[in-house]
């Protein structure tokens, strides 16, 4: 007798439905599976898969009643129920969360190619697919299945940035979202399925607010960091108009080198990394050394754009600053030699030779989307490091009727950047090291043979943030007293290394403070013009930047404020020789 019934149960409309819809769910998992980047999306399609039964059993036994009856009529309905497509409100919320994020880089289109594309797609699997499929499987079960994977698989990225996951996530907090989301709408709609359009609506206008509202407030804040500056986006530090219009004296090839945080041996050897024998090299190779030189910023086109004469980090690197206009103007031929469009992606680029190609930003976000994080060292442009590094040592090594201003960026990288650090950070970091030490040996060796007389700076931009959280030291996270030197050098702290021509003995004609004086020392050079101290960018740390360190700053080399203000920063700093 129970054998019959159960029978009968399987032959029943409703179980029939559940097995199709369960296979569907299957379906998409697998198709996931298969087709989604590494990361951290994919292992969660990979754990889910095996689970994806008891998960949906689960989900749709809780609905089993209004399907029962409410979907039994609807299978014969040919109509489209548009009033569901107010659900994609749902998981379309993070994507519009990412793209008011990233105005800055992206381009009217890539943002219509972003929305445009998810809407169709979400259109397609979520409803289009289960509505034609609705004769065979439950079609209301299947829907908020997919609204709640949707959006568990689209927020990931923002999971993965709140809990610190690089590459690998966690799959408790990630099944807990899924069924709480999935849970919430299938209560909802059950209770009253307009209930459920209209918060579904809410969510996605009160998410795009509230980014837009953070995002204008952190710009506001963000236009006071540096008081001399009007407008971030075209501004200029003054010391360019007082060589901008001076008649050149000296033309040598330039040759920008700069190594991703690459610092000095003193912080180096805090790590247990020594790192002698690279500055020995660089010395016995003509280059004079600039200890205690920090940067004004701790990140790398923050950093570098400041470098070549402006605040505007986005174009500033990517080749649209007064160092390259300048320079262009007075004859040189300029390039711009990256391992990754980061630098350039959204802007394009400035230089007469670029490298790499750019990608198009709407399908470098969509990656980091399907990724399910958005990752520091994310590059979007199919080339490998050997073949920039082949492009830049031909760049290096081609002699040209011209002198030359050449910027590369490359490793050897800081940490993930995830806000946890890994077991053998510090370790991981030493590898990128040896690898970054014989390609700068060998770049250098390049430009020697080729360009015996020319400007040659090799430089870090920031620190490899190997302490404490490898990540900012958010106020609030951590307190002033907690912040020490190592710290500071940790995120500030920069390597400086210049091999001027053999004609010029270089003797301080001024002193290098910080990183950004740089390049009015290579003019001052260049137009054989001393430059006026008032000119300079000041050396401190300030504004949103002192964030990075707890609320702490750096004057004039010298640690200002918590448990070691007033101490140097660096014990061995250029500022003792002036």
């Amino acid at each position: 007798m129970n054998r019959n019934s159960a029978l009968q149960g399987m032959k029943s409309p409703w179980t029939a439905r559940l097995v199709f819809s369960l296979l569907l769910a299957c379906s998409y998992l697998w198709v996931l599976r298969i087709s989604l980047p590494a990361g951290i999306n994919q292992q969660f399609v990979t754990v889910l898969l095996p689970l994806t039964s008891v998960v949906i059993v689960v989900g749709l036994m809780f609905l089993r009643g209004r399907l029962q009856h409410g979907d039994a009529g609807r299978t014969a309905i040919n109509r489209f129920p548009i009033g569901d497509v107010l659900l994609l409100s749902l998981p379309l919320a993070p994507i519009a969360q990412y793209l008011a994020l990233n105005q800055q880089t992206l381009y009217l289109l890539d943002t219509v190619i972003v929305l445009l594309g998810s809407v169709g797609l979400l259109l397609l699997v979520v409803l289009v697919i289960p509505w034609m499929l609705r004769r065979w499987i439950a079609y209301s079960a299947a829907v908020l299945l997919l609204v709640a994977l949707s959006y568990t698989l689209l927020n990931m990225a923002s999971m993965a940035r709140a809990n610190h996951w690089h590459q690998t996530g966690a799959a408790v907090p990630q099944m807990l979202m899924f069924i709480v989301v999935l849970g919430v709408c299938s209560l909802l709609y059950r209770l009253d399925r307009r209930g459920l359009y209209l918060l579904s609506l809410c969510f996605f206008v009160g998410t795009l607010g509230q980014t837009l509202w953070l995002g204008e407030n952190f710009e506001r804040k963000a236009g006071s960091e540096f008081e001399h500056q009007r407008t971030e986006r075209t501004s200029r530090y003054p010391w360019v108009t007082e060589f901008e219009e001076r008649e050149i004296r000296r033309n040598p090839s330039v040759f920008l080198m700069t190594y991703d945080s690459y610092v000095e041996n003193e912080t180096l050897l805090q790590y247990g990394i020594d790192n002698s024998d690279q500055e020995q090299y660089l010395a016995a190779a003509g280059f004079q050394l600039y200890p205690g030189v920090y940067s004004v910023a701790a990140t790398s086109r923050d950093t570098m754009s400041r470098v070549l004469g402006t605040a505007s980090a986005l174009k500033g690197v990517a080749g649209f600053n007064p160092v390259v206009e300048v320079l262009r103007r007075k004859g040189y031929t300029t390039f711009g030699l990256f391992k990754s469009d980061y630098f350039f992606n959204g802007v394009g680029m400035g230089y007469d030779e670029n490298f790499p190609p750019p990608s198009r930003p709407a399908f470098a976000l969509a990656r980091s989307i399907a990724e399910g994080e958005f990752r520091h060292d994310a590059s979007f442009v199919d080339v490998s490091h050997a073949e920039f590094v082949h492009r830049k040592r031909r760049v290096l090594s081609e002699p040209a009727a011209a002198p030359k201003f050449v910027y590369t960026h490359t490793g050897p990288g800081h940490s993930q950047n995830s806000g946890a650090c890994r077991r053998n950070e510090t370790e991981l970091f030493g590898a990128r090291l040896e690898q970054a030490n014989e390609e700068m040996r060998a770049d250098l060796d390049a430009i020697i043979r080729s360009h015996p007389d020319a400007i040659i700076i090799v430089n870090g931009d920031h620190g490899p943030y190997l302490t404490k959280n490898c990540t900012s030291l958010a106020v609030g996270d951590f307190s002033i007293e907690e912040v020490n030197p190592l710290d500071i050098q940790d995120r500030f702290g920069t390597f400086l290394a210049i091999r001027w021509p053999q004609s010029h003995i270089q003797s301080h004609p001024e002193t290098i403070r910080i990183l950004q004086d740089l390049f009015p020392m290579v003019f001052s050079y260049l137009f054989a013009q001393p430059i006026s101290e008032e000119a300079l960018v000041k050396p401190t740390i300030q504004g949103n930047w002192k964030d990075v360190i707890g609320g702490l700053s750096v004057d004039s080399g010298v640690i200002a404020g918590g448990a070691h203000d007033g101490k140097r920063l660096f014990t061995s700093s250029s500022l003792v020789q002036r």
